[in-house]
């Protein structure tokens, strides 16, 4: 997940890095996270890179962040805002801007632990969008629907609940996104929704339809630790 932080003050930036570190320590997820301590390189690198999550301070000297946040707000509607502030007169205002949470700087530990598995139970549930082969349209998709994907060459068949989409990328494209949304790799050839498996054994992957996928034996003890890490946290756990 790429997570970008904007704060002027170097201080609080570090102290949400680090928290940050720890829960996806905890969740067992990877967190790319990029530091702004201005908005204005902030809306600059969003000609380069759209981020997962925003955390964004509301009071900054160079500009405010309500400010930024209708900016992006308008032109990335569905970018989630978490809103970093010391100051609780300002939440009035910045409730306008439809903000996935408001941070107080001095509750960071508690609400961050609370507001980063809600944002990804959240993300994980919305829509997962990608390119079919002619590359001229594009399909909407939620990853809950996403059964299984399968890599043949230089082509991958994504098989959702809605049918099967024919769509010219690389295994690695989707990988690691959706590694943190539920899937595991069982095979190099094929990367497969936890909430679609009935069964993991070294002889296969066996699905709620009953069809049988591959799985690496070299890498079965890897491959059930995944599965039952993933398992707990989308199906058991407080991410469904």
């Amino acid at each position: 997940m790429h997570i970008t932080v904007c704060d002027d003050q170097s201080r609080d930036r570090k102290q949400i890095t680090d928290i940050l570190n720890n829960i996806a320590a905890t969740l067992q997820m990877d967190f790319v996270i990029q530091e702004f301590d201005n908005p204005h390189d902030l809306l600059d690198s969003f000609k380069k890179d759209t981020p997962d999550v925003l955390l964004l301070d509301i009071d900054m000297p160079e500009g405010d962040g309500i400010t930024v946040a209708n900016t992006l707000s308008n032109q990335y509607p569905l970018l989630p805002i978490l809103f970093v502030t010391n100051h609780d007169n300002m939440v009035f205002e910045a409730v306008k801007c439809s903000p996935f949470r408001f941070i107080r700087k001095s509750h960071l530990q508690e609400e961050l632990a609370e507001a980063i598995p809600a944002l990804t139970a959240k993300l994980a549930n919305e829509t997962f969008l990608f390119d079919i082969r002619n590359g001229s349209s594009t399909i909407k998709c939620q990853i809950t629907d996403i059964i299984y994907i399968e890599s043949s060459r230089h082509y991958l068949d994504i098989y959702t609940t809605n049918g099967v989409y024919h769509i010219r990328a690389k295994m690695s494209d989707y990988d690691k996104r959706l590694t943190d949304y539920g899937f595991v790799r069982v095979h190099v050839g094929y990367l497969v929704n936890v909430r679609y498996i009935y069964r993991l054994s070294s002889k296969g992957v066996l699905l709620d339809d009953k069809k049988l996928l591959p799985v690496s034996r070299d890498r079965i003890d890897e491959i059930k630790l995944q599965y039952s890490r993933q398992l707990e946290r989308f199906v058991h756990g407080i991410h469904i």
